[in-house]
């Protein structure tokens, strides 16, 4: 309902699973975070500010990683900054949106300026909440619709984020290698381990696992799920492992209790420290589930420069600013094509003419390197749009080849 903007649909329900006794801890916060949230963009600022002093109160136990507990204090902030005149309507800049990144003149840089404009056009009239483009490193193209607001969910853009905590386990030494059968972290998954489910297999959408659908069809689906880690572990296998490409949710979540065992510490706790903390991706944070587990398949929290990080992060062979953070064998490993589907790697999708490497998510929130152009693409969108036009079309592309069509192009790995 929150991102459907039904905001005073949204403070009675919330109120009411709120005086829920079973209510886990966690939920609870959450709860809380979409109570403050929905009321500052109703003008119930009084309300805002006592829900507010509840989640003080309620969840100070939690890390400040927590996705809610950054996006109350950003609330929070907002309130005591404007007295709470002016917080009723979302942010239309880039709140929180991390470090690290440079501003370049796209003129200078040879970029033809008048493509770059219609993107930005296309953007709007796709529905889309917010894009950037940036070529060499350099933030060339910023825009911000009315209804962005922090933080934004990555919608299954995180499974390619997923991918690269693999390779950092590995690059760790807490996991041997993608050939390493699932069963020795997760024992208790029997179907896995009777058929001999690998790492390898997970990362490549062919584990066995068939997508559940949900509504209605009989499908227990992992979005519908408050543990969402025993709802995987339980899953039979649908086929034998490696038989055949099929993308499911339910594959990318079992990848949560396997990197937890592999890392020893909570998920969010170690891509906080390995991934988001090097990256300077400070709004940044894995959802937990009712249970307090890490999605892995989808909506991490974020703003868009962080966002579009992961994707100049793999452009440049698992480098942020000259800083290694991946291991660059495993950004090769990672975009190479799988052999059940070319157009898939480890997590991430794949395409030629032109060469592009992407994560994907619903309604388009996409992030996309372009290695020959030395561009990145980021797009967010909240909730579908009836009246929008597609923006992932052979269009769009080639208005982006108009954009660096007189640039000299860098040399990427």
């Amino acid at each position: 309902m929150n991102r459907a903007g039904r905001w005073a649909e949204v403070i009675p329900a919330a109120e009411t699973l709120l005086r829920d006794p079973a209510l886990s801890p966690v939920r609870a916060c959450e709860t809380y975070a979409e109570l403050i949230h929905a009321a500052i963009h109703a003008g119930q600022v009084e309300k805002a500010g006592e829900a507010v002093r509840a989640f003080d109160a309620r969840c100070a136990a939690f890390p400040e990683s927590a996705w809610f507990r950054r996006e109350v204090r950003a609330m929070a902030e907002r309130l005591r900054s404007t007295g709470g005149t002016a917080a009723v309507r979302p942010p239309r800049g880039p709140v929180g949106a991390g470090g690290g990144w440079r501003v370049g003149d796209a003129a200078a840089l040879g970029l033809d300026t008048a493509a770059l404009a219609r993107h930005r056009g296309v953007c709007e009239r796709s529905g889309a909440d917010a894009c950037l483009v940036a070529y060499r490193g350099r933030i060339v193209q910023e825009w911000y619709g009315p209804e962005y607001a922090y933080p934004m969910a990555t919608m299954s853009s995180v499974k390619s984020w997923t991918g690269l905590l693999v390779g950092l386990l590995i690059a760790d030494g807490r996991i041997g290698s993608v050939d390493d059968p699932v069963a020795r972290y997760l024992p208790e998954w029997r179907a896995g381990a009777e058929r001999g489910v690998t790492l390898r297999h997970l990362l490549t959408m062919t584990s066995g696992l068939r997508r559940r659908r949900g509504q209605g069809s009989g499908d227990e689906m992992v979005g519908a799920t408050r543990d969402k880690n025993a709802l995987v572990l339980s899953l039979p296998l649908d086929r034998a492992p490696g038989e055949r490409w099929e993308y499911s949710n339910e594959g990318a979540q079992l990848l949560s209790p396997l990197l937890e065992r592999a890392a020893g510490e909570p998920l969010q706790r170690y891509a906080a420290e390995r991934l988001f903390g090097p990256l300077e991706m400070d709004s940044t944070s894995l959802r937990l589930d009712g249970a307090g587990h890490a999605w892995t398949y989808a909506d991490a929290r974020t703003t868009l420069r962080d966002f579009a990080k992961i994707c100049q992060l793999a452009l440049d062979g698992g480098r942020w600013n000259g800083r290694q953070v991946v291991p660059e064998a495993w950004i090769r490993a990672s975009l190479t094509p799988s052999p059940r589907n070319a157009s898939y790697g480890f997590l991430w999708w794949l395409g030629t003419e032109p060469r592009v490497y992407a994560t994907r998510g619903y309604l388009d929130t996409d992030c996309e390197a372009y290695p020959e152009w030395g561009l990145v693409v980021a797009r967010m969108q909240r909730r579908p749009r009836s009246d929008a036009q597609h923006y992932r079309t052979p269009e769009t592309t080639r208005l982006l080849a108009e954009v660096v069509r007189h640039a000299l192009p860098p040399s990427r790995p």
